[in-house]
């Protein structure tokens, strides 16, 4: 049934023309001369080829559309999920950084997060940035909230990669020298790299779980039923 109310939405234009078309081939006045009787036929056959090949691109258009949101609702939406949760329970296993120890093997952690970034699955960009799917997206909140979760991405994905670089340049010092001042400033460097990171993984997971909503509302308005398999 749903199906049939998608395909009345993109077909209705077409369909009431045939109806019209049909009326005036029974009901059409025999005293109308040959002219009118043409022009009328070469308008509804005209208005009928161009509305039916815009309806056959838009229900093309949409199933794009599904398609691709139901890669990113069952693959994309639970890997970002999982990245932004892993990086915010790390970081709060150190939410109590008092110690050059502590903050040594914190950063030391950290400095492998360039690997991280690396490996990062960036693969379903590819669906996001073809022409026929940006084309094929008519509403401006499925635009907005897809660009600000790939926005979000990028910048968490650097963000991995530039404070793995300050790890390893902290890691660098001489702890034992170290006095008080030294100390005090390299711990709160350290936490400066966690609350970073933390707010980057937060970010991430706020904007996706946005992304989630949309596609959500999309399935719903289209009658689309997911489900997830038991791992």
């Amino acid at each position: 049934m749903r199906k049939i109310e998608v395909y009345l939405k993109y077909f209705l234009i077409p369909i009431i023309l045939i109806i019209i078309s049909i009326i005036c081939w029974f009901y059409i006045s025999d005293t109308l001369g040959n002219f009118k009787v043409g022009f009328i036929a070469s308008v509804l056959g005209v208005g009928i080829s161009i509305f039916t090949a815009e309806s056959f691109k838009q229900i093309n258009e949409y199933k794009r559309v599904k398609k691709t949101f139901g890669f990113l609702k069952l693959i994309t939406i639970p890997y970002l999920k999982n990245q932004s949760e892993n990086i915010t329970d790390t970081m709060k296993l150190y939410q109590d950084i008092c110690s050059i120890t502590q903050a040594q093997s914190f950063l030391v952690l950290i400095s492998n997060f360039d690997a991280v970034s690396l490996s990062f699955d960036k693969s379903w960009l590819q669906l996001i940035y073809s022409q026929d799917f940006i084309d094929a997206m008519k509403s401006d909140d499925q635009f907005n909230k897809l660009s600000n979760a790939v926005l979000e991405i990028q910048l968490f994905t650097k963000q991995l990669t530039a404070q793995s670089v300050n790890a390893k340049h902290l890691l660098i010092n001489d702890f034992t020298k170290f006095g008080e001042k030294e100390t005090d400033l390299f711990l709160s460097r350290t936490k400066q790299i966690r609350n970073d990171l933390n707010i980057s993984a937060q970010k991430l997971e706020k904007y996706t779980d946005k992304l989630n909503e949309e596609i959500d509302h999309f399935f719903s308005s289209a009658g689309v039923k997911h489900e997830e398999f038991d791992r």
